[in-house]
Parts: structure tokens; C-alpha cells; sequence
């Protein structure tokens, strides 16, 4: 994965992810690189506001298939995965502009910014059940917080990708057509870079704060959730079919 750091406007920066397949899909590598370039990001003075971004196909993928048959040979723990927390204790608003599609732990990293921005067209959506995994990444309270707790639940369980349109009018995610995302986001980015920086700093703590102890928690209970299901025959079996289906169960 590579990750690229620029000005886009003045105080405005964007992170853009990029790899090789075209899916930024993550890796364990992906948490270390994540952490380096939003350190990085983190001394620059003049950043006000942090837009995370993949490609117009992809924002993520979520979880590799290295990483994935890593978590089922116990090389690597639940615990592991912690790319949101990145995010969360990011020192500015990130703002997600998601143009492709989404899912898992990509998905997962979307939710963790302040902002998220989708396009009409692409899919969204926590697909961790149709793999075999319950849910995780912070997910079972992310999700809640975007959609209310009964559509949340459904969209879990069912694993079910949803187009950005019905995010439009489900949650309270910011949803345009593609020519005009970018814009969109940008207006938003616009309109916080105008503001005294400790005011900003004051309410986005507050924001955070609230997030961050619901992932912690979540994160928890999601970690044995992740144990019970790399137990289970039928999920491992269920893993096991999408390790080898390849790329063919995404959008």
C-alpha cells in the first residue's frame, strides 16, 4: 500500500491510499503505514483538515487475503487491527471521501472519520458475515451511530452492501452524485479551515471522545467475537470459501 500526502488547498491536506491490485486492501504493513503518514501529517502546521481518499473504484476493500488466512492460522490476533484508532487520534477532522466502493474494515475506516462522504453509485457496507467473521473494526459501533440501532443490527447481520444511494436516505452519511463529490467535501473542508483552530479543536474533541470510548468498547467485545468465530467449523468453512472465490463475492 501507498500512501501519498498533499496539499490539495491551502490548510487542506489529502492522504490518498494506493495499491498495486487497485483495492487498498490492508495489511498488517497497512496499520504501521497508516500510523507513519498520519504522524507525518500531525507536524505539519498549517493542516487544518485531513480528506482520506482510495480511487474512484475503490476506497477499500478492508482485511487482505493474507491477512485474513493469517487471522484463521493464529499468526495474527483480533487485537491487531486497530486502523480506526488511528484515525480517531488523528490531532485534526479527517474527513472520508469515499468515491469507490467500500467494505469490511475499509468501510470500518470510513466510519472512524469525522466525515463521511459516498458516492451515489459505489457500495457500502459491513460484509463481515457473508465471509464468515462477525463483525469488527469498530463497526458494531460505528454503524449504530450512521443508521440508528435497528437498521445497524440488520446490516450486520445480514452482511448486505448497499449502494450509496440508500445510504442517502438511511443514514446520516453525506451522499452525492460522483462529478460532485469531491466538491462537496471540499466546501465542508472549506467551511471548518475558516474557523479559530482551538474552537474547532474544542468541539472535535468532544466528538471524539464520545467515539473513541465507543469504539474501545466495541473493539473489546468484537475481539472475542472474532476468537468465536475462528472456532467455528461452519464460519472457518465459510472463510475458507471466500479465501478461494478470490475477488468474485465483492462488487
Amino acid at each position: 500500500m501507498l500512501l501519498e500526502l498533499d496539499a490539495i488547498e491551502p490548510k487542506i491536506y489529502a492522504l490518498q491510499m494506493s495499491s498495486d491490485d487497485g483495492r487498498n486492501s490492508f495489511s498488517m504493513a497497512f496499520r504501521d503505514e497508516l500510523s507513519e503518514a498520519l504522524a507525518k501529517a500531525a507536524d505539519i502546521d498549517d493542516l487544518r483538515v485531513l480528506v482520506l481518499r482510495g480511487n474512484q473504484q475503490w476506497f477499500s476493500s478492508g482485511a487482505s487475503s493474507v491477512t485474513l488466512e493469517k487471522m484463521m492460522s493464529g499468526e495474527l490476533l483480533p487485537e491487531e487491527l486497530t486502523w480506526p484508532r488511528e484515525v480517531l487520534n488523528f490531532r485534526a477532522p479527517v474527513l472520508a471521501l469515499a468515491e469507490g466502493h467500500a467494505t469490511g474494515g475499509g468501510f470500518a475506516l470510513a466510519l472512524a472519520c469525522d466525515f463521511l462522504y459516498l458516492s451515489r453509485t459505489s457500495l457500502y457496507g459491513c460484509n463481515f458475515m457473508r465471509v464468515g467473521l462477525t463483525p469488527g473494526n469498530g463497526t458494531s459501533a460505528f454503524l449504530p451511530e450512521l443508521t440508528g440501532s435497528r437498521k445497524a443490527l440488520e446490516l450486520l447481520l445480514t452482511g448486505d452492501l448497499k449502494a450509496g444511494a440508500w445510504w442517502e436516505t438511511h443514514s446520516t452519511a453525506s451522499v452525492f452524485d460522483l462529478p460532485a463529490l469531491g466538491e462537496a467535501a471540499l466546501r465542508t473542508a472549506r467551511g471548518i479551515v475558516e474557523k479559530p483552530r482551538e474552537l474547532v479543536n474544542d468541539v472535535l474533541g468532544a466528538s471524539r471522545e464520545r467515539k473513541l470510548a465507543l469504539f474501545e468498547a466495541a473493539f473489546k467485545r468484537e475481539q472475542q467475537g472474532h476468537r468465536i468465530s475462528l472456532q467455528n467449523e461452519d464460519a472457518r468453512a465459510s472463510l475458507r470459501r471466500h479465501l478461494g472465490e478470490g475477488d468474485s463475492h465483492d462488487p
